[in-house]
This record gives structure tokens, sequence and C-alpha cells, in this order.
């Protein structure tokens, strides 16, 4: 996809606490359908989520997201397979996706730059995003599908976004919806399974798990007790 002949990056907003493979499958996905020689794909954690609360401290979240880029897969050229743009999280420009845009846009005044978010948190939009109604002229939006969201509740979102936009003067660049075709897994079903002490070997990447493992305290509230995995397969055999 070429939007112009600026730079053009695609940034994958999360709240990422924890990262999870449903994070990077998608991620993967954008990159496959998007990514070209005019077109670079960022996951970009923020520091204080839109309309969730904090599960971990900034501190924390930093160190792990820090720990995480370390740790995972390179290509054989030895580039990172996964790359992120880590400004709002550690703390360059104020947080929130308005002052995060206008951040980018002020000191890359060559790119265009796409925002990827979810179908849940598209249909917040006007309640939860700060600033949300000049947020479709600084960027374009991209938002991706989720099972349980039909496509009136898009249509009917859309226009609301549109009409009020315009009625203040604002431009309004056009939206596009994408299926990522990723797994149904929220961060919010992982902290779960690792507050029971569950195995969570399969939701979260091994660099993630392994932060959160050697950190106490690591999410407000509860400690992640390591599973029995040994006690786990033998009720299997």
């Amino acid at each position: 996809m070429t939007i112009s002949q600026k730079i053009h990056i695609m940034l994958f907003g999360i709240t990422g606490e924890p990262l999870q493979n449903g994070h990077l499958e998608t991620y993967l996905n954008l990159v496959e359908n998007y990514a070209d020689s005019n077109t670079s794909v960022f996951i970009m954690p923020n520091a204080v989520p839109q309309y969730k609360t904090n599960r971990m401290a900034l501190t924390k979240k930093q160190a792990m997201y820090q720990h995480i880029i370390e740790q995972l897969p390179r290509d054989k050229e030895g580039k990172p397979v996964f790359r992120f743009e880590l400004c709002e999280l550690m703390q360059e420009c104020k947080p929130g996706g308005f002052n995060v845009l206008t951040h980018l846009r002020n000191k890359h005044p060559d790119w265009e730059i796409s925002l990827a978010i979810g179908m849940d948190s598209f249909l917040n939009f006007d309640v939860l995003w700060h600033n949300w109604q000049q947020i479709p002229g600084l960027c374009n939006l991209i938002i991706l599908e989720r099972q349980g969201h039909a496509g009136a509740d898009f249509s009917d979102k859309e226009t609301f976004l549109r009409t009020e936009i315009k009625k203040s003067g604002l431009p309004f660049n056009p939206l596009q919806r994408h299926n990522p075709h990723s797994r149904e897994l929220s961060s919010t079903q992982c902290v779960k399974k690792l507050k029971a002490g569950e195995d969570c070997s399969n939701d979260i990447p091994k660099a993630c798990l392994e932060f959160i493992y050697s950190n106490e305290g690591c999410f407000k509230g509860f400690a992640t007790p390591r599973p029995n995995l040994n006690q786990h397969f033998s009720s299997l055999t």
C-alpha cells in the first residue's frame, strides 16, 4: 500500500501489559500486507492506556520491553524481526495518541503515519480518546477487525465520527478495515492465567515470561507464580 511518496510509518498501538503472541501475530500480518520499500511497521506499546487501567508500573513496563526487544528473534541479516516505537513508553512525549502523533509529525515532517488500532478501541474512540477530533486528520486509521463486532457497528461509528469532525472544520482521512487473521487472544486473558499460576508458554513470548517470573510484583496487586509444569505434565500421563 503506497499512500504517497513520503516515508510511510505504520504504528500498531497496543497496551501490551503483557506483550502476547496475538500482538506478534498481528504485527507479522501487518508486515506481510503493508510493509514494502516505502512502508515500515512498528509495534507501539503505550505508557498510559487510552481506555484501560495500567496493570504495571511504568518503570517495570519500560524494563520489560527493553528486555523483550533484546531477546526477540532476528532475521538472517541480523535485523530485528519485530520492530518497536517506544517514544510514549520511554516518556519522550506526553502520553496519548494525539500527543504521540503530534510528537512524531513534528520530529519527522517527512513521515506519512498510519495508526492501527483494535475494533474495540475504535468503537470507544470518541468517549475515551483525548483530542479524538484531531486524530483522524493527523494519521490514516486502520481498524483491526475482531470477533463479536458487526460491520454495522463500524459503519455507524465511522459515520458519527466523520459527521462530528467535519462540523468542527477538521480534516478526516479515510478509514480502512483490516482483518489480521490472528488468534483472538487478549492480554486480559493472559493476566488471569498468570495470576492463577497457569502455563502461558503458548500465549506469551518466552522473553516476556522470563521477565515476569524474575520480577516479583511485576503486575500491580498480585504475584505471578511460576506454573509447576512437571506436575502438570505428569497428570496427563
